[in-house]
């Protein structure tokens, strides 16, 4: 690592957090600190951070490429090759805030350093070892390749191997170009192929750089390099796209064909090592296999398999050489030759290792208890040193204990060697040996008694049984304890019974160990009874207790494997059984887990009956729920039963009714018809049903069922038989009933949830999951019984007349049950609530009855099918209103006014009918009573004045006409007024024309006939004055008509030209004339504000009028000469009720007549024209037709100008 920066002072900390020591030399990041987590164990790290000293901009730029790595480490989080991003935070530099990151520090040697140092020295990374590392570097790149991220900086100086640990890293992303940005577009995928070929070339030439420009540089690399990797170099740095690689995927299969070989080659010579070193017992044969490893770590020389084999061979060979001397030893030690063999031993404790050291001293003992006890030597001691020397102490130990030998100073003997053994190896525990021991120092001692007391008890044989045999120890250990405060002082015996009281309570814990693994952990539980058997193997209890243990599994793999029947009837003979089988380990075993299937098999049993019985009351959430809990209980005991358990449960949340799955079948079936005849309002068979569940029913909830079912089916019959809808003290009754048949969990959460609710409207957003829900999963009559308490409190208040009330328990009861619209009780709820709305809208609707638009609305209230009986006088009353509107339309005031009479007098029999006030009705029924008084007056009127009309207008008619029209659009609407509009348009069209002082006598009369062609001008009951006043004017004489002088047509002409006909086309219509006051009034002063025309429009007039009248002229000319021959040819024929052209129907719009043009000269003989209108339009008129031109009669001049003229468009009338 390069040295410290000077100036900068070690283990300084950074925001508050990083201890670092030293800072490596700036790059484009910035600076690199050497740091310490302090908040995570001081783990090592490496942070990058802007330098300090370097000016704002630059910074900028360090931060730049900070971020960069930053988000690439993120990216590919997760590589091993990847050195990891461990935190990024802010800190701020003069008032500036920059970012830094810290990143897991890489170990070992950069690959550049590594080169170099072996450059020196002659050598290069082996190719096994070289290739290994490509492929770590090239998996990482493809990884940011498909990330679409481009390194853009392989270089060995950013590779670091770690030998020692076998670990790649690969650092610096700070340059790593994103290409989903558009920076950087001349950076692809193939510069990092093409750095990796320059970095190939770097590692395999000792650390000389390539030059691009001359790629045939490749082919100077040495001859050891392969031609292979010569290739992938030439083939990777190629500017040629045809030749080069096309991606990372590509190059690394050509560096695998190469690394394959090499790496079998190396995996051949660690096997073969492997293999043979388990059987190889020589020095030139340990020697040979050292030789292969090393060759194979030649090849990788940080390959961890190779390490640890070449580790295991070097120990092998010091044992080796350590082995001759203890054969020697032993040599000595089995002829007798003691001396030498503890000269030997003494030899060997000095030159051994510290593991072999209490082996080398419990020999030495055994040497002089050998010799104290000689010549004797004990049976087996040949075999007890061949395990010793084998490194298997144990086995030496109980070849000491079990080897029989009929001498007893031998089999003293043999105790005496077993406890020197358990005195040096810790690892050897035997209670027996110990015991000896102490007795043999204890003999001639007061203690000596206790010691073959304990002996004794301890050579007992305990009865069989986990237990039997703990408390057997126990009570040694208990002996022992007791001893132990009377040898105080007497260190030998006393560090013997300490040996001997660790030994039985190691006993102790084993046994205990076992007893408590054997279901849970058997593995544990065997090894523990095998160390306990080692520690007293002459011990005869522990054959049974494996037995014991054998036959403990054998029956837990029986009852693990049993498979229910699919309908479940053998489940609880199965529950029985299991509980039986397994009660006599209870005792024994006292596995935590083996307890918990003893208890939870007992609650597998009571669920299984607490479905039984919920099942039978229809509780489908707690027969699921209790039923889940079974299979849970169950699970570790038989996973088959448990998974019975789920099936039936997913059975009984899917079950419509969950009494068809009941155990017992017969009681289900007739439970489950019974609440399903109920539902359908079928009370006669839901009793018969519950009858029968009755009889079938065997526990006490089954019972309870069907009483539910009985109580509740007759409760309904009888409510429903008697009329209990329109009788309150029925409906008391029933209530009472009822709610007698609540459980009292029932009646409590009945009870708890209506005192939590502040209102009604909230009991009823919440009931469906705080009470229906509840009482539905854990009944099927507890929903039911809440349904009709529903239902009956919802008549009852209908009775009391709280509507509001009877609504709202309406929709509580149908939120109560799913199909609750179609039971016959709601539906009589529901019917009577109905009808009840229907006659208060229906007197609402009365009542709000003000104007005839609401009419239809009343209409389709008092005709409700349902309330027709109560409704019948309203429904007369509003008939009659109809009739009347109609006559009032037909202007038949009178009759109009006796159907209103008719309805207000059957109103007040609908008020009587109802019980229910019709006040507004009945006043608005009044004053359309008065007001069609008032117009058959006004209509009297006028049919007073026909029978005797005068010449002379009178304005009371035009006035009763005008208050026919005003006082039905007030009272009636503008529709009403169509026909009485045009009675009233009619006359005051005829009075105008009767008194207009400017139309001749013939045009008066063609008008006339127009009007009288009108539709229904036969009910104008002005039609008597009409006819009155034409034949007035049809007795008036003919007058002489006065030829006009005429100027030259040319002078007449304006010098502008010819007219303009476009401006003609588009002209305005004239406008239509004021009424004309009656004959005897004055005329006017002045022209109206109406009939002032702009100055345009005059001018388009007179255009259009100068081609008429050039036309006019040549047609009087020819009209006065036709006069002087024939002498009436002026007489013009009545027109016709349908213009000729017109394919419209007389009912559509009345017959327009259009104007008549008076001409009249002035001196300068231009021709102007009077617009006279002929009838007052309304809205509903039709834009008029012109007058059809009568054929086969000679015209009259004023005939052929009317004709000619263009028809104005009509105005509304001030009237309309």
């Amino acid at each position: 690592m390069p040295r410290p920066v000077t100036g900068r002072r070690p283990d300084s900390l950074f925001d508050n957090r990083y201890r670092y020591d030293h800072i490596y030399p700036r790059g484009r990041s910035g600076e690199t600190l050497r740091a310490y987590d302090t908040h995570n164990g001081d783990r090592p790290c490496v942070i990058k951070r802007p330098a300090l000293q370097d000016a704002p901009p630059i910074r900028a730029g360090q931060e730049v490429s900070i971020l960069n790595e930053k988000r690439a480490l993120e990216q590919l989080s997760g590589h091993p090759v990847l050195c990891e991003l461990l935190h990024s935070g802010t800190f701020r530099i003069g008032g500036h805030q920059h970012q830094y990151i810290v990143i897991e520090m890489a170990s070992g040697e950069t690959l550049e350093t590594l080169t170099l140092a072996l450059a020196a020295q002659g050598e290069r990374l082996p190719d096994l070892e070289l290739l290994i590392i490509l492929e770590g570097v090239l998996d990482l790149l493809q990884a940011a390749h498909d990330k679409r991220i481009v390194y853009n900086d392989v270089d060995a100086k950013h590779i670091f191997w770690d030998r020692e640990a076998y670990q790649l890293k690969m650092i610096d992303w700070g340059n790593a170009v994103f290409l989903d940005s558009d920076s950087h577009s001349h950076v692809t995928r193939h510069s990092d192929i093409a750095q990796v070929g320059q970095l190939l070339y770097f590692l395999l030439s000792g650390g000389r750089c390539l030059d691009l420009s001359r790629p045939e540089a490749v082919n100077d690399l040495p001859e050891s390099v392969p031609p292979r990797l010569k290739a992938t170099i030439s083939r990777a740095i190629s500017l040629d796209p045809a030749t080069r690689y096309a991606n990372i995927a590509e190059l690394r299969r050509d560096l695998a064909e190469v690394r394959r070989p090499l790496q079998k080659q190396r995996e051949a010579l660690i096997e073969r090592v492997r293999s043979r070193l388990p059987h190889v017992n020589s020095q030139s044969q340990l020697a040979e296999l050292r030789q292969w490893l090393l060759e194979a770590r030649r090849a990788d020389p940080g390959y961890p398999p190779a390490r640890e084999l070449e580790a295991e061979v070097e120990r092998r060979l010091s044992k080796l050489q350590l082995q001759a001397d203890l054969d020697a030893m032993r040599i000595y030690l089995e002829s007798g030759n003691f001396a030498r063999a503890t000269e030997l031993l003494d030899d060997l404790l000095l030159r051994s290792s510290e593991e072999l050291q209490p082996t080398l001293r419990f020999l030495q003992d055994a040497c002089e208890l050998l010799a104290h006890y000689a010549p004797l030597q004990p049976e087996g001691f040949s075999q007890v040193l061949d395990a010793l020397l084998s490194d298997d102490p144990q086995a030496a130990a109980r070849l000491l204990l079990t080897t029989p030998d009929p001498r007893d100073a031998a089999r003293q003997l043999q105790l005496l060697l077993a406890e020197r053994l358990c005195a040096y190896l810790p690892i050897v525990v035997l209670l027996r040996p110990h015991l000896a021991r102490l007795e043999a120092l204890l003999k001639d001692t007061a203690h000596a008694a206790s010691v073959r007391q304990i002996v004794a008890r301890f050579e007992e044989t305990p009865a069989q049984g986990i237990q039997n045999l703990l408390r057997h120890y126990q009570r040694v250990a208990d002996a022992l304890a007791m001893l132990e405060g009377d040898l105080r002082g007497m260190t030998g015996a006393l560090e013997s019974l300490r040996r001997a009281l660790q030994a039985a309570e190691a006993l102790i814990d084993l046994i205990e160990v076992a007893a408590q693994n054997a279901l849970s952990d058997p593995s544990r539980a065997g090894n523990a009874l095998w160390h306990a058997q080692a520690i007293d193997p002459t011990s005869g209890a522990f054959a049974p207790l494996n037995a014991l243990l054998n036959a403990f599994h054998a029956d837990l793999e029986a009852l693990r494997n049993h498979t229910p029947a699919t309908d479940g009837r053998d489940i609880a003979d199965f529950l029985g059984s299991a509980a039986q089988r397994l009660a006599p380990y209870a005792a024994e075993i006292t596995d935590p887990r083996f307890q918990a299937i003893l208890r939870d098999l007992d609650a597998a049993a009571k669920a299984w009956l607490r479905v039984a019985d919920a099942i039978a009351l229809g509780g489908k959430r707690p027969a699921v729920e209790q039923c889940k809990a079974a299979a849970v209980a169950i699970r570790s005991l038989s996973p088959k039963t448990a998974y019975w358990f789920e099936e039936y449960a997913r059975r009984l949340e899917e079950a419509p009714r969950v009494e068809f799955l009941s155990p017992n079948l017969p009681l289900g079936r007739a439970l489950a018809e019974g609440w399903e005849s109920w539902d359908r309002g079928r009370t006669a068979e839901a009793l018969h049903s519950g009858k029968r569940a009755a009889d079938y029913a065997l526990t006490e909830a089954e019972r309870l069922a069907a009483r539910r079912l009985i109580g509740l089916s007759e409760a309904l019959d009888t409510w429903l038989e008697r009329d209990g809808a329109t009788s309150t003290p029925q409906t008391e009754a029933a209530l009472r009933r009822v709610n007698a048949l609540f459980l009292p969990e029932e009646e409590t959460l009945r009870q708890t949830f209506a005192a939590q609710m502040p209102s009604m409207q909230t009991y009823l957003k919440a009931m469906s999951k705080g009470v229906v829900e509840p009482l539905r999963d854990s009944s099927a009559a507890g929903v039911r019984v809440l349904f009709f308490d529903y239902v009956l409190r919802g008549i009852l208040a209908l009775q009391r007349e709280q509507f509001d009330e009877a609504n709202l328990w309406k929709e509580a009861a149908a939120k109560a049950l799913p199909n609750a619209r179609n039971h016959p009780a709601f539906q009589t709820l529901e019917t009577a609530i109905v009808r009840q709305q229907l006659i208060l809208e229906a007197v609402r609707t009365l009542n709000n009855l003000t104007s005839v638009s609401a009419i239809a609305e009343a209409r389709q209230a008092v005709r409700a099918p349902l309330a027709a009986t109560q409704l019948e006088s309203a429904d007369l009353a509003v008939r009659a209103l109809e009739d009347a509107l109609r006559r009032w339309h037909d202007g038949d005031f009178r009759a109009a006014r006796s159907q209103l009479d008719l309805a207000l007098e059957r109103a007040v029999g609908a008020e009587i009918a109802l019980n229910k006030p019709l006040a507004n009705f009945k006043a608005w029924l009044q004053l359309l009573a008065d007001s069609a008084e008032y117009l058959a007056q006004q209509r009297r009127l006028i049919e007073e004045e026909a029978l005797a009309p005068s010449e002379t207008p009178k304005p009371e008619i035009a006035e009763a006409h005008q208050k026919l029209v005003d006082i039905t659009r007030r009272d009636l609407g503008e529709p009403y007024t169509a026909q009485l509009r045009q009675w009233r348009d009619t006359y005051l069209a005829v009075r105008d024309l009767y008194t207009d002082p400017k139309l001749t006598k013939d045009e008066k009369l063609r008008l006339f006939e127009g009007h009288f062609a009108s539709l229904f001008i036969d009910r104008q009951p002005a039609l008597p004055i009409l006819r009155y006043w034409r034949t007035l004017i049809e007795r008036l004489p003919d007058p002489e008509p006065e030829l006009p002088r005429y100027q030259s047509l040319s002078d007449a002409l304006e010098p502008s030209g010819a007219p303009d006909l476009d401006a003609l086309e588009a002209a305005p219509a004239p406008r239509r004339q004021p009424r004309p006051e009656p004959l005897n009034a004055p005329a006017p002063t002045e022209v109206p504000p109406l009939e002032r025309r702009s100055e345009r429009t005059a001018d388009r007039e007179r255009l259009q009028l100068l081609l008429i009248g050039a036309f006019g002229v040549l047609a009087i000319i020819a009209g006065l000469l036709l006069l002087f021959s024939n002498g009436s040819a002026d007489l013009l024929p009545t027109p016709s009720a349908t213009p000729a052209g017109l394919g419209a129907p007389l009912n559509q719009a009345p017959t327009v007549v259009p104007p008549t043009l008076t001409p009249t000269f002035t001196a300068t003989l231009t021709p102007t024209f009077t617009l006279t209108p002929s009838q007052t339009f309304t809205p509903e008129a039709l834009v008029p037709s012109p007058t059809p031109l009568p054929t086969g009669e000679l015209l009259s001049p004023a005939t052929l100008l009317a004709a000619l003229s263009p028809s104005p468009i009509p105005t509304l009338s001030a009237g309309a």
